[in-house]
């Protein structure tokens, strides 16, 4: 489960610097006729989206791995806290010997 909190942490943090980054460096070409210019602006400015937009697609799934992985535990501690209460009670009211 530490590892799947890394994993989603690290996914924000690096979708959140990606697209800052993006936004810092992408500079829109001056006004010319240059269609490789053009072109290369939209590519970077394409790549820039998708991977930042992947990185929060991953978060959100780690997200609910993590969830239904914590949901999972509690109910397993649930279980066995209630077990332990039953038996408890068990024993308290056992008929203890008067002799």
């Amino acid at each position: 489960m530490v590892a799947l909190r890394i994993f989603t942490t690290t996914c924000l943090v690096l979708g959140i610097v990606v697209l800052f980054y993006g936004a810092v460096t992408l500079r829109q070409p001056p006004d010319t006729e240059n269609r490789r210019l053009i072109a290369e602006y939209g590519l970077r400015g394409l790549l820039t989206i998708t991977a930042s937009m992947l990185l929060f697609v991953s978060t959100a799934v780690g997200a609910i791995l993590l969830l239904r992985a914590t949901r999972e535990a509690a109910m397993r501690e649930q279980d066995e806290n209630l077990a332990t209460l039953v038996e408890g009670t068990l024993r308290d009211h056992e008929p203890t010997d008067k002799s």
